[in-house]
C-alpha cells in the first residue's frame, strides 16, 4: 500500500520544498473550513438536540465495560499532581 501526498505516491521521489509548502497549506485551509463548519453547527445546535448528543454520548460511553482495576482506580489524582506541578503521590 503506498500512502498518497498529492500526485506523489510515498515510493517516488521526495517532494520539493513548493511542493511540501503547497501540501501544509491545504491541511491549513481545510482545518480552517472544518474549524467555520464546526462553529457553524455548534451556533446553530438547539438546546434539545444539544441535550441528545450529550446524553447519546454517554450512553455510548457507558456501553464500553471498564477494567477492574479502572473501576477503583482512574489515574485522576495524579494527573491533577502532575498539571499542579506537583510531584505523583
Amino acid at each position: 500500500m503506498s500512502l498518497t501526498t498529492g500526485s506523489r505516491t510515498k515510493r517516488e521521489a521526495p517532494m520539493t520544498r513548493q511542493e511540501q509548502r503547497a501540501y501544509v497549506r491545504r491541511w491549513v485551509d481545510g482545518a480552517r473550513q472544518v474549524e467555520e463548519i464546526r462553529w457553524r453547527e455548534l451556533r446553530d445546535l438547539s438546546a434539545a438536540r444539544a441535550l441528545q448528543a450529550s446524553d447519546d454520548l454517554i450512553e455510548l460511553a457507558l456501553r464500553v465495560p471498564l477494567p477492574a482495576a479502572r473501576r477503583c482506580w482512574s489515574g485522576l489524582v495524579e494527573l491533577q499532581d502532575l498539571l499542579h506541578g506537583r510531584r505523583p503521590r
